[in-house]
């Protein structure tokens, strides 16, 4: 089955090709400003012990810090503060402490082209998705799931500290709201273990079969990402995308120029 990774024409794309790898990058980034968020809701909270670990885990990860004995009193009076600091500590986390990859199914959505390939001036590599291994043995390709509605998270915070919780982090990365669907997207990820996971992870070359130009794609830029398949000795076909006026539809050709 052909998968298919849209790109501009820029250094990370072009180290694709050339090193072998793929960026992953923080969600936190994407244009979806929801992406791996969690609809999260707290269903049994703290005591004041366990809330003064919380507030110190906090303090650690996030830029904007906190007062913990002003927290701790606020909690007293409200509680519903603690469940949005808490949701905010997560989504803080998840969005800039995990690095991920994107491919999709389709190659033919014209705004898949428009936003992920500089407005049809980029690229998109075609790749066996049963041959491509990447370099990291816990990394793997998840679809991504469309619901009409993201489901929520119920979490118990009443225990020692608040990193003893749990909770399904492929659901939450591989989860977006169905008007997104027309991505058809699958991705990889690198499960967030510490601050700045961006980063490059290699795979097999052998799996990169082909490249799709988009339909303004430049000739300078064509003959520069040819010349680079050629001098990696790449066994590539190449094609051309094209916008059918009466349909607003991709077509995409064999490209031999």
């Amino acid at each position: 089955m052909k998968i298919y990774k849209y790109a501009p024409i820029t250094l990370n794309s072009l180290k694709t090709i050339i090193n072998s790898e793929f960026w992953f990058g923080n969600p936190f980034k994407f244009n979806d400003p929801l992406d791996c968020m969690i609809n999260l809701k707290i269903t049994n909270y703290p005591d004041l012990s366990d809330i003064e670990h919380f507030y110190s885990d906090y303090n650690k990860f996030v830029p904007e810090k906190v007062d913990i004995a002003k927290r701790k009193a606020q909690f007293q009076q409200d509680n519903s503060i603690f469940e949005r600091d808490y949701k905010y500590f997560w989504d803080y986390s998840i969005q800039r402490m995990t690095g991920i990859t994107c491919f999709s199914y389709t190659a033919k959505e014209t705004l898949m082209w428009s936003h992920y390939a500089d407005s049809h001036k980029g690229i998109c590599l075609i790749f066996e998705k049963d041959k491509l291994k990447f370099n990291n043995p816990y990394i793997k390709l998840v679809d991504v799931k469309y619901p009409a509605s993201i489901p929520q998270v119920a979490i118990n915070a009443n225990v020692e500290k608040h990193k003893q919780i749990e909770f399904d982090h492929e659901t939450v990365l591989t989860t977006k709201y169905e008007r997104w669907k027309y991505e058809q997207e699958l991705r990889a990820f690198i499960p967030y273990q510490s601050l700045h996971t961006e980063q490059t992870i290699g795979f097999n070359i052998d799996s990169l079969t082909g490249i799709i130009f988009g339909a303004k794609t430049s000739a300078n830029d064509i003959a520069t990402i040819k010349t680079i398949a050629n001098d990696k000795k790449l066994t590539l076909d190449f094609y051309k995308s094209e916008m059918i006026i009466e349909s607003g539809d991709v077509k995409i050709e064999k490209y031999s120029s």
